[in-house]
């Protein structure tokens, strides 16, 4: 009897230990029987750093972001948690926001990945990593607010999780590291053309009259600008006249904007996403042209207008409406 009650005691205290991230206890049958599972709380996801901090805009790259309480299998994950898909078949939903004092640069869908961690040989674990492009130099100077001063400019890295840019739920910063990113080596505006020359003296009497210079030839646009739209921004052509000409500027022509035409990058280069801005187009109607990724990279500078790129809309097309992930931008001359 005291050895039945002592049995008894031992196995009221006893500890069952479950190693492995998905163990369970399976009563009866492996494939049909209840499952007992736990899983341990990990904090919430988090980005711990992301490297390079400092890159050259003139050398394209990648940024890379180490996250911190991700899931390193999207087993048993609930679909709004973020995770590190296994097969190729699902689809990727991290994208990758770099934010300034004037907008916002934002470039997906991607995936994340796992990278084994070792140390004198032994195995540590998993890292979770994923690659964000860097941003164009017209994307950093629109987002960063860059005057051409030669300055250093800074950008904040975020990742948010879900099926579109307006449905994620944004990963914060997590430290111990940093998600501010240095932009060096952007471009100085052009210089000054010189001043002219002071005008002849007057002519001596009974000397033949000077000659009189030809008419000068009319003024050149200024240089295409690129700005992120403003709140205010519904999409329509008219309103990115009145924006640009608060500018003191206007519509930029499309030989202006893209003087390679069809296929060319335009003077902006290329956009890290499907991206239409407003122009006046060749007949001098009102129209919108692609300067960035869509079927990257040979629809570069193709026009709504243009039968061969976006099914044609007759000679003159107004806008887009709201739909700001298609035109988050206003090019000005």
């Amino acid at each position: 009897m005291v050895a039945a009650l002592l049995v008894h005691e031992l196995l009221l205290s006893a500890t069952l230990q479950l190693v492995g991230q998905h163990s369970s206890i399976v009563f009866g049958q492996e494939d049909s029987g209840p499952r007992l599972s736990a899983t341990c709380g990990t904090g919430a996801p988090g980005i711990a750093l992301v490297t390079p901090t400092e890159v050259d805009v003139s050398i394209p790259g990648n940024i890379t972001v180490h996250f911190k309480n991700v899931a390193t299998s999207c087993n048993n994950v609930p679909s709004s948690t973020p995770c590190v898909h296994d097969y190729d078949a699902f689809p990727a939903l991290f994208w990758c926001r770099f934010s300034g004092a004037t907008g916002d640069a934002v470039t997906g869908p991607f995936k994340a990945s796992t990278e084994l961690v070792e140390k004198h040989g032994v195995q540590l674990g998993l890292r979770v990593l994923m690659d964000c492009p860097q941003p164009s130099i017209a994307e950093v100077i629109a987002a960063s607010g860059y005057t051409g001063d030669g300055s250093t400019k800074h950008l904040n890295l975020t990742v948010a999780y879900g099926p579109s840019v307006s449905d994620a739920t944004t990963i914060p910063l997590d430290g111990p590291g940093t998600n501010r990113v240095a932009f060096v080596n952007l471009p100085h505006p052009p210089s000054q053309p010189p001043a002219a020359p002071p005008p002849s003296p007057s002519h001596p009497p009974g000397s033949p009259p000077p000659r009189i210079p030809p008419p000068a030839s009319p003024a050149t646009w200024g240089p295409a600008v690129l700005y992120s739209s403003p709140s205010s921004w519904n999409g329509h052509w008219d309103t990115a006249q009145d924006f640009c000409q608060t500018q003191g500027m206007d519509i930029c022509p499309y030989e202006e904007l893209c003087p390679g035409g069809r296929t060319v990058d335009s003077t902006l280069g290329q956009l890290s996403s499907d991206q239409w801005v407003a122009v006046t187009n060749q007949l001098g109607n009102k129209d919108f042209v692609q300067i960035g990724t869509r079927t990257s990279p040979r629809d570069d500078c193709c026009t709504v207008t243009d039968d061969s790129c976006h099914g044609g809309q007759g000679s003159e097309y107004e806008g887009w409406g709201s739909q700001r992930s298609y035109n988050a931008h206003i090019v000005c001359c």
